[in-house]
């Protein structure tokens, strides 16, 4: 397997390889994830001027840095791509964290320089990555991961809606309530 050098394969995700912290892919190993059936996995807290970003530069090199996390390319590839925590490395698990910075490719707030912006994506593909793709990737996708008829429907209510916000404020989306299997199991202090 060609790729076991480019990325550190971690477990076999129902019928496919994840390839956890798939940062800094090599130009033509993107086609060979789909030969494969690989699932790659991105991290997306973990952008300038992040101690660790700055290590992989130094050692990477600025042109191989210019190809970090090419979720855009991967996308477009039909590549299944999922985003991932690495926690507890990363200081918290939030998903809007991730949503935003997968969006805006810096650290959230927009502090910091941009880490390769021709991999923008939209909050709505970002959103997808956590919910749809990452049910795909579980083999659980004919039951989870989106909104339809049939699919079972766990819940989170917000504070407001993500998709009209500021992009660099989505870190600080707050779930108010959160119901699964037609169970509140948590309520946010007022």
């Amino acid at each position: 397997m060609s790729m076991a050098s480019e990325f550190a394969i971690t477990r076999i995700c129902a019928s496919a390889v994840e390839v956890e912290a798939a940062t800094i892919p090599a130009k033509n190993r993107p086609s060979n994830a789909t030969e494969i059936h690989a699932v790659l996995e991105f991290l997306p807290y973990l952008w300038y001027p992040a101690p660790p970003m700055r290590d992989v530069a130094r050692v990477a090199g600025d042109k191989r840095v210019e190809r970090f996390s090419p979720v855009r390319e991967l996308l477009d590839a039909g590549i299944l791509t999922i985003a991932g925590s690495d926690w507890p490395v990363t200081p918290s698990v939030s998903p809007w964290i991730g949503i935003e910075t997968l969006v805006m490719r810096q650290a959230p707030g927009g502090a910091g320089p941009v880490a390769s912006l021709v991999e923008w994506i939209s909050v709505a593909q970002a959103i997808d990555l956590f919910m749809h793709q990452a049910a795909v990737a579980l083999g659980v996708a004919g039951k989870r991961g989106s909104i339809e008829l049939g699919k079972q429907a766990d819940l989170i209510i917000i504070d407001r809606d993500s998709f009209t916000i500021a992009v660099g404020d989505i870190h600080n989306v707050r779930v108010l309530r959160t119901i699964i299997d037609d169970k509140e199991v948590y309520q946010a202090a007022r």
